[in-house]
């Protein structure tokens, strides 16, 4: 039984590809346009060591998909999001800096100014 669901497996990630693989914009695990206007500038840049640095929105999008997803660290699909060692390093980062209390709180604050919020 091991060896069919492992041939399933196998041939479902040959031939059908996930949704968030397609090429057709953003998936549904991602940030709209609207929505990185609001969080885009509040993170910080990365920082240029060695290769180009991955996006922030990749690597946001990336965070995004894990949490949805529920799925570890190494599933991350890399051709979409990057290498999973890098979502996770900026992630601890952004962590570690108190990034997600800064967009939590500047969400918060554009819902309250909007009236979206008792």
């Amino acid at each position: 039984m091991g060896g069919a669901s492992v041939d399933l497996a196998r041939w479902l990630a040959e031939v059908a590809p996930s949704l968030d693989d397609r090429d057709d914009g953003p998936g549904r695990h991602e940030l709209t346009d609207e929505q990185w206007a609001l969080v885009g500038p509040l993170l910080p840049e990365p920082k240029p060591i060695g290769r180009p640095p991955r996006p922030n929105r990749q690597v946001l999008n990336g965070v995004l998909w894990l949490l949805r997803t529920g799925a570890p660290w190494r599933d991350l699909p890399r051709e979409r999001f990057g290498p999973y060692t890098t979502v996770y390093t900026r992630f601890a980062e952004w962590r570690r800096e108190g990034i997600f209390d800064e967009v939590v709180e500047h969400l918060l604050g554009v819902l309250n100014e909007a009236s979206k919020i008792d």
